[in-house]
């Protein structure tokens, strides 16, 4: 069982964040496919079980900061008042504590914003595109995830 909330990343992103805590300590990869089978048959989402890319802390970081502020299909930039962008970073990046993460992965291969020599992904929604990244702690995980069309 775990507990959850949204993360609100503001009206002009179209996506979602979450954060999930369990009791018990998330120890293996295996368990963290499970976890998020779990989560996105509860959530209306498809279930790619060991389908996941491994990425970096870094690498995460970066897509999260990317999804945010361009779109998917169109590489064009969301249109944030000034300081808006960064307000929503900062509130979804300070709820991670980054340097205590075990585990982060893609639906993607490659990455759509920086990838010049190709990128694909395992759809998670009915959406064209969308690109998830999960990063998980010692007992809690977070979900974001970006979708668009073209």
């Amino acid at each position: 069982m775990y507990r959850f909330n949204e993360i609100d990343l503001g009206s002009r992103v179209w996506g979602h964040a979450y954060k999930f805590e369990w009791e018990e300590s998330i120890d293996s990869e295996l368990e963290v496919f499970s976890l998020l089978d779990q989560i996105c048959a509860e959530h209306k989402l498809e279930q790619l079980g060991d389908s996941w890319n491994s990425i970096t802390v870094e690498e995460a970081q970066g897509m999260i900061s990317k999804g945010l502020r361009y779109d998917i299909a169109y590489n064009s930039p969301n249109y944030f008042e000034p300081g808006e962008v960064e307000a929503v970073e900062s509130n979804l990046f300070k709820q991670i504590k980054w340097e205590h993460i075990r585990f982060a992965y893609t639906n993607c291969f490659g990455n759509p914003w920086t990838n010049s020599g190709g990128f694909s992904w395992n759809s998670l929604t009915q959406q064209t595109f969308d690109v998830g990244i999960v990063v998980a702690e010692k007992s809690r995980l977070f979900f974001i995830y970006f979708m668009s069309e073209d």
